[in-house]
């Protein structure tokens, strides 16, 4: 009975590793989580101080020089994720864009152009863009499903995090402080 329990959670876990779809831009063709987070009384200068904010927080802080265009209340990084195999071997990193745009009562955010790069100082090839359905080098163990799979989850975790860590900041960063007086 146990074997097969076991069994079955393994079939369920396989599946929804290799079932996870990514958003992907129907026009761009690129996976991309995107999405307009409404803030009613903000404006748009609260919102981009706010932005700033958190990006200095999750960020490091080589990050931060990419654009920070404060006419255009827009922000633009090109971070990188590390990412591994079997959660504990080094699979390299995955780097991608994120931009933040602020607008008066509302900010949207766009993380998209995921792509893989080898681990450094070694003869590896890079993996490619995420939107693969393999990883690009051939000769590679990690030219094995399982294994491309589970860095795209990695990163769709991530991501989903750093989402939910944005809103939540950013929420905190706009409440305002009200004074003992």
């Amino acid at each position: 009975m146990r074997k097969l329990l076991l069994f079955c959670t393994l079939i369920i876990t396989a599946s929804v590793a290799f079932c996870q779809t990514l958003p992907v831009d129907k026009a761009t063709g690129l996976i991309t989580y995107t999405e307009v987070v409404k803030s009613d009384s903000a404006s748009q200068k609260q919102l981009y101080k706010a932005a700033k904010l958190w990006v200095l927080s999750a960020y490091n802080h080589k990050y931060v020089a990419q654009l920070n265009d404060d006419e255009t209340f827009t922000i633009v990084l090109k971070p990188v994720m590390e990412v591994y195999q079997q959660e504990t071997a080094d699979a390299g990193s995955v780097h991608y864009t994120m931009i933040l745009e602020c607008r008066n009562g509302r900010y949207k955010y766009t993380f998209t152009g995921f792509g893989h790069e080898k681990i450094p100082k070694t003869n590896m090839c890079d993996g490619g863009n995420l939107e693969n359905d393999k990883y690009d080098c051939p000769e590679l163990i990690m030219n094995k499903k399982e294994l491309w799979a589970d860095i795209k989850k990695q990163v769709n975790d991530n991501v989903l995090w750093l989402i939910d860590d944005m809103k939540e900041s950013m929420a905190a960063n706009l409440k305002i402080k009200k004074s003992d007086w």
